[in-house]
Protein backbone atom coordinates (compact mmCIF):
# COMPACT_ATOMS: atom_id res chain seq x y z
CA UNK A 1 0.00 0.00 0.00
CA UNK A 2 0.99 3.52 -0.98
CA UNK A 3 -0.51 7.01 0.36
CA UNK A 4 -0.23 9.97 -2.24
CA UNK A 5 -1.30 12.93 -0.38
CA UNK A 6 -2.38 16.71 -1.47
CA UNK A 7 -4.86 19.40 -1.66
CA UNK A 8 -7.12 20.13 -4.67
CA UNK A 9 -5.40 20.48 -8.21
CA UNK A 10 -2.27 19.50 -7.06
CA UNK A 11 -2.02 15.83 -9.68
CA UNK A 12 -2.78 13.65 -7.52
CA UNK A 13 -5.43 11.48 -10.03
CA UNK A 14 -2.21 12.64 -12.83
CA UNK A 15 -0.15 10.61 -10.61
CA UNK A 16 -2.29 7.43 -11.16
CA UNK A 17 -2.71 8.28 -14.57
CA UNK A 18 0.86 8.32 -15.69
CA UNK A 19 1.29 5.63 -13.19
CA UNK A 20 -1.31 2.79 -15.26
CA UNK A 21 -0.26 4.35 -18.57
CA UNK A 22 3.23 3.25 -17.68
CA UNK A 23 2.73 -0.15 -16.17
CA UNK A 24 0.12 -1.04 -19.72
CA UNK A 25 3.67 0.49 -22.00
CA UNK A 26 6.26 -1.17 -20.11
CA UNK A 27 8.14 -3.36 -22.81
CA UNK A 28 10.39 -5.20 -20.11
CA UNK A 29 6.88 -6.40 -17.93
CA UNK A 30 6.34 -10.68 -18.61
CA UNK A 31 3.82 -10.95 -21.41
CA UNK A 32 0.77 -11.85 -18.79
CA UNK A 33 -2.66 -10.18 -18.37
CA UNK A 34 -2.66 -6.82 -16.76
CA UNK A 35 -5.28 -5.99 -14.80
CA UNK A 36 -6.27 -1.97 -13.24
CA UNK A 37 -8.43 -1.26 -10.97
CA UNK A 38 -9.38 2.80 -10.82
CA UNK A 39 -12.04 3.01 -7.65
CA UNK A 40 -13.46 5.40 -5.98
CA UNK A 41 -16.49 5.88 -3.22
CA UNK A 42 -18.96 8.20 -5.49
CA UNK A 43 -19.83 7.68 -9.05
CA UNK A 44 -19.14 11.22 -9.62
CA UNK A 45 -15.59 11.12 -8.86
CA UNK A 46 -15.09 8.05 -11.13
CA UNK A 47 -16.45 9.33 -13.87
CA UNK A 48 -13.59 12.22 -13.18
CA UNK A 49 -11.18 9.48 -13.24
CA UNK A 50 -12.28 7.91 -15.95
CA UNK A 51 -12.11 11.06 -18.28
CA UNK A 52 -8.81 11.82 -16.85
CA UNK A 53 -7.58 8.18 -17.51
CA UNK A 54 -8.50 8.75 -21.39
CA UNK A 55 -7.22 12.02 -21.53
CA UNK A 56 -3.80 10.80 -20.50
CA UNK A 57 -3.68 8.31 -23.30
CA UNK A 58 -5.68 4.67 -21.97
CA UNK A 59 -6.90 2.89 -24.80
CA UNK A 60 -10.72 3.21 -24.16
CA UNK A 61 -10.87 -0.11 -25.92
CA UNK A 62 -9.29 -1.61 -22.70
CA UNK A 63 -11.97 -0.40 -20.31
CA UNK A 64 -14.46 -1.29 -18.54
CA UNK A 65 -16.90 1.36 -16.60
CA UNK A 66 -18.91 -0.65 -13.95
CA UNK A 67 -22.60 0.75 -14.44
CA UNK A 68 -25.86 0.27 -16.53
CA UNK A 69 -24.87 2.93 -18.70
CA UNK A 70 -22.36 5.25 -19.70
CA UNK A 71 -22.02 8.83 -18.81
CA UNK A 72 -22.05 11.17 -21.08
CA UNK A 73 -18.90 12.55 -23.45
CA UNK A 74 -17.44 8.80 -22.73
CA UNK A 75 -17.14 6.68 -26.22
CA UNK A 76 -15.92 3.65 -27.13
CA UNK A 77 -15.71 2.57 -23.20
CA UNK A 78 -17.17 -0.74 -22.33
CA UNK A 79 -20.58 -0.59 -19.90
CA UNK A 80 -20.92 -3.76 -17.66
CA UNK A 81 -22.66 -3.87 -14.30
CA UNK A 82 -21.85 -6.28 -11.33
CA UNK A 83 -25.19 -7.93 -11.77
CA UNK A 84 -24.98 -11.61 -11.54
CA UNK A 85 -26.66 -11.66 -14.90
CA UNK A 86 -23.39 -10.48 -16.36
CA UNK A 87 -21.26 -13.56 -14.40
CA UNK A 88 -20.46 -15.41 -18.05
CA UNK A 89 -19.62 -11.91 -20.17
CA UNK A 90 -16.98 -11.17 -16.96
CA UNK A 91 -15.78 -14.72 -17.07
CA UNK A 92 -15.10 -13.90 -21.06
CA UNK A 93 -13.36 -10.67 -20.67
CA UNK A 94 -10.76 -11.67 -17.76
CA UNK A 95 -9.96 -14.73 -19.72
CA UNK A 96 -9.45 -13.08 -23.41
CA UNK A 97 -8.34 -9.96 -22.68
CA UNK A 98 -4.63 -8.90 -21.99
CA UNK A 99 -4.99 -5.13 -20.37
CA UNK A 100 -7.86 -4.26 -18.89
CA UNK A 101 -8.68 -1.11 -16.89
CA UNK A 102 -11.75 -1.05 -14.92
CA UNK A 103 -13.38 1.99 -12.97
CA UNK A 104 -15.95 1.33 -10.34
CA UNK A 105 -17.72 3.71 -7.74
CA UNK A 106 -17.52 1.30 -4.73
CA UNK A 107 -20.07 3.58 -2.77
CA UNK A 108 -23.26 2.59 -4.85
CA UNK A 109 -21.57 -0.34 -6.83
CA UNK A 110 -19.94 -2.70 -4.44
CA UNK A 111 -21.68 -1.68 -0.69
CA UNK A 112 -24.50 -4.48 -1.46
CA UNK A 113 -21.80 -7.43 -1.75
CA UNK A 114 -24.29 -10.02 -1.27
CA UNK A 115 -26.06 -9.10 -4.10
CA UNK A 116 -23.15 -9.20 -6.58
CA UNK A 117 -21.36 -11.66 -4.36
CA UNK A 118 -21.57 -14.18 -7.54
CA UNK A 119 -19.04 -11.79 -9.57
CA UNK A 120 -17.54 -10.32 -7.01
CA UNK A 121 -15.59 -13.67 -6.81
CA UNK A 122 -14.03 -13.24 -10.09
CA UNK A 123 -12.28 -9.84 -8.86
CA UNK A 124 -10.38 -11.91 -5.89
CA UNK A 125 -6.68 -10.54 -6.55
CA UNK A 126 -7.40 -9.87 -9.95
CA UNK A 127 -6.16 -5.84 -9.87
CA UNK A 128 -2.27 -6.14 -9.97
CA UNK A 129 -3.17 -2.61 -8.81
CA UNK A 130 -6.11 -0.59 -7.46
CA UNK A 131 -6.13 3.11 -7.92
CA UNK A 132 -8.44 4.51 -5.04
CA UNK A 133 -9.01 8.29 -5.72
CA UNK A 134 -10.87 10.77 -3.39
CA UNK A 135 -9.08 7.71 -0.83
CA UNK A 136 -9.72 9.88 2.39
CA UNK A 137 -14.02 9.62 1.71
CA UNK A 138 -13.87 5.79 2.56
CA UNK A 139 -14.02 4.11 5.91
CA UNK A 140 -11.33 2.11 7.39
CA UNK A 141 -13.78 -1.27 7.89
CA UNK A 142 -14.96 -0.89 4.22
CA UNK A 143 -11.99 0.26 2.70
CA UNK A 144 -10.26 -3.20 3.75
CA UNK A 145 -12.46 -5.22 2.20
CA UNK A 146 -10.61 -4.09 -1.15
CA UNK A 147 -7.84 -5.93 -0.12
CA UNK A 148 -8.94 -9.20 -1.11
CA UNK A 149 -9.12 -7.91 -5.01
CA UNK A 150 -6.14 -6.03 -5.79
CA UNK A 151 -2.02 -6.82 -4.75
CA UNK A 152 -0.94 -3.61 -4.36
CA UNK A 153 -3.11 -0.35 -3.19
CA UNK A 154 -2.50 2.97 -4.24
CA UNK A 155 -4.68 5.82 -2.18
CA UNK A 156 -5.19 9.20 -2.98
CA UNK A 157 -6.82 11.58 -1.20
CA UNK A 158 -6.38 14.29 0.89
CA UNK A 159 -7.42 14.10 4.70
CA UNK A 160 -8.64 17.69 4.90
CA UNK A 161 -11.31 17.90 2.33
CA UNK A 162 -15.05 16.11 2.42
CA UNK A 163 -14.72 13.41 5.82
CA UNK A 164 -15.75 9.72 4.55
CA UNK A 165 -19.40 9.33 4.92
CA UNK A 166 -21.23 7.23 7.62
CA UNK A 167 -24.74 6.65 9.17
CA UNK A 168 -22.60 5.36 12.03
CA UNK A 169 -21.43 8.31 14.75
CA UNK A 170 -18.81 5.91 16.21
CA UNK A 171 -17.36 4.85 13.07
CA UNK A 172 -15.22 7.86 11.86
CA UNK A 173 -12.02 6.50 11.14
CA UNK A 174 -11.05 6.12 6.76
CA UNK A 175 -9.01 3.93 5.34
CA UNK A 176 -6.60 6.48 4.58
CA UNK A 177 -5.42 7.49 8.16
CA UNK A 178 -5.46 4.13 9.45
CA UNK A 179 -2.99 3.68 6.81
CA UNK A 180 -1.02 6.57 7.28
CA UNK A 181 0.07 4.77 10.79
CA UNK A 182 2.14 2.69 8.88
CA UNK A 183 2.78 4.31 5.71
CA UNK A 184 4.22 7.91 4.95
CA UNK A 185 2.76 9.12 2.48
CA UNK A 186 4.42 11.47 -0.88
CA UNK A 187 2.89 14.65 0.20
CA UNK A 188 2.33 17.18 -3.40
CA UNK A 189 1.88 20.78 -2.34
CA UNK A 190 2.10 22.68 -5.90
CA UNK A 191 -1.43 23.16 -7.10
CA UNK A 192 -1.98 23.82 -10.86
CA UNK A 193 -6.25 24.53 -10.75
CA UNK A 194 -6.93 27.47 -8.65
CA UNK A 195 -6.24 30.92 -9.22
CA UNK A 196 -3.83 32.95 -7.37
CA UNK A 197 -5.22 34.84 -4.66
CA UNK A 198 -8.08 32.36 -3.71
CA UNK A 199 -5.25 29.38 -3.97
CA UNK A 200 -3.77 31.27 -1.10
CA UNK A 201 -6.57 31.83 1.08
CA UNK A 202 -7.43 27.79 0.79
CA UNK A 203 -3.66 27.20 1.94
CA UNK A 204 -4.03 29.41 4.92
CA UNK A 205 -7.38 27.88 5.96
CA UNK A 206 -6.63 24.91 5.72
CA UNK A 207 -3.03 23.45 5.09
CA UNK A 208 -1.27 26.12 7.19
CA UNK A 209 -0.18 28.13 4.46
CA UNK A 210 2.04 25.22 2.94
CA UNK A 211 0.12 24.67 -0.83
CA UNK A 212 2.24 26.22 -3.44
CA UNK A 213 1.28 27.54 -6.55
CA UNK A 214 2.87 26.22 -9.85
CA UNK A 215 2.72 26.93 -13.47
CA UNK A 216 0.56 25.60 -15.61
CA UNK A 217 3.14 24.39 -18.03
CA UNK A 218 4.36 22.25 -15.17
CA UNK A 219 1.35 19.97 -14.17
CA UNK A 220 2.03 17.79 -17.16
CA UNK A 221 5.48 16.47 -15.75
CA UNK A 222 4.77 13.67 -13.12
CA UNK A 223 6.45 15.07 -9.08
CA UNK A 224 7.11 12.05 -7.87
CA UNK A 225 8.38 8.27 -9.12
CA UNK A 226 6.72 5.61 -7.18
CA UNK A 227 8.78 1.71 -6.87
CA UNK A 228 6.04 -0.37 -8.45
CA UNK A 229 6.04 -4.60 -7.44
CA UNK A 230 6.21 -6.82 -10.60
CA UNK A 231 3.41 -8.58 -9.12
CA UNK A 232 3.64 -12.58 -9.75
CA UNK A 233 0.82 -15.04 -10.72
CA UNK A 234 0.44 -16.70 -7.31
CA UNK A 235 0.24 -15.47 -3.60
CA UNK A 236 3.32 -18.17 -2.97
CA UNK A 237 5.53 -16.06 -5.45
CA UNK A 238 4.98 -12.45 -3.87
CA UNK A 239 8.16 -10.36 -2.71
CA UNK A 240 9.65 -9.80 0.45
CA UNK A 241 11.34 -6.73 -0.87
CA UNK A 242 10.59 -4.18 -3.62
CA UNK A 243 11.44 -5.66 -6.71
CA UNK A 244 13.40 -3.41 -8.99
CA UNK A 245 12.01 -0.40 -11.06
CA UNK A 246 12.27 -2.07 -14.84
CA UNK A 247 14.73 0.13 -17.11
CA UNK A 248 11.87 0.83 -19.53
CA UNK A 249 9.43 2.23 -16.92
CA UNK A 250 12.36 4.09 -15.76
CA UNK A 251 12.89 5.59 -18.93
CA UNK A 252 9.86 6.55 -20.45
CA UNK A 253 9.62 8.69 -16.87
CA UNK A 254 12.58 10.44 -17.75
CA UNK A 255 11.50 11.19 -21.21
CA UNK A 256 8.37 12.95 -19.51
CA UNK A 257 10.50 15.12 -17.39
CA UNK A 258 8.66 12.94 -14.06
CA UNK A 259 11.91 13.09 -11.49
CA UNK A 260 15.26 14.48 -10.92
CA UNK A 261 18.24 13.23 -10.25
CA UNK A 262 17.34 13.38 -6.30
Amino acid sequence: VAVVMGPPGTGKSKQACCVGKCMIEDKSRPRRNLRLGWLTWTNAANVNQLHAALKAGIDPKTCIYVAEELPPGIENVKCLSLSPKNYVEWGEILRSERVLNVFCGIGKTMKSLNGYSSVLKLWVKLFDIAFLDEAGQILEGFGLHLAAYARQILLLGDTAQLPAFTFLPDEHRTLMRATMTTVNPVSLIRQYRQINGLSTFCSCLSYAGRVQDGEEKEADALQIILVLWDCPTTDAELPKSPAPISAALVTELWQQGSYSSE
